[in-house]
This record gives structure tokens, sequence and C-alpha cells, in this order.
């Protein structure tokens, strides 16, 4: 599942039915983003834009996450 959240000032939370996708007891989830929507990388600081990786241990049911302003997550539910 990849979400992109396109407010340039807002977080949103959202809640994913993985219904059709494997079950399992966790998701492991990677976010691009930066501070700003206008950071760029540079060779002086190469990681204003980075991608965050994160797993989530969910049990059962849906799933609700928090998807940072300008941002693009994507969600893999593992097995």
């Amino acid at each position: 599942v990849v979400v992109v959240n396109r407010d340039r000032t807002r977080d949103v939370t959202a809640t994913i039915d993985p219904e059709g996708f494997p079950t399992g007891r966790r998701a492991e989830v990677w976010t691009l983003g930066a501070n700003s929507y206008l950071a760029t990388n540079t060779v002086e600081k190469p990681n204003r834009v980075a991608i965050t990786e994160t797993e989530v241990t969910r049990i059962a049911g849906n799933l609700t996450l928090e998807f940072p302003a300008h941002s693009i997550t994507g969600i893999h539910f593992a097995p």
C-alpha cells in the first residue's frame, strides 16, 4: 500500500483495512519526507530528504497511522 500526503502543512491520520492482504502480526513502513516541501538533498546536507523505516506490530484488525505532511509512505504487510 502506498499513501501520499500532498498537504504542505498538516499531518494526516488514516486507518487502513488490510482485508485482501496477507494477514500477519506486523507491517513494515517506509516514509520519504523532509521538514519542508521545498527541501532538497545537497552534497553538504545529503539527508534533508530521507527515508525513515519503522515496524508496526499489529495483532489483528485495522492499522491506524499518521502520515507526515508532504510525504510518501509505503506499507508492506508482512506474513
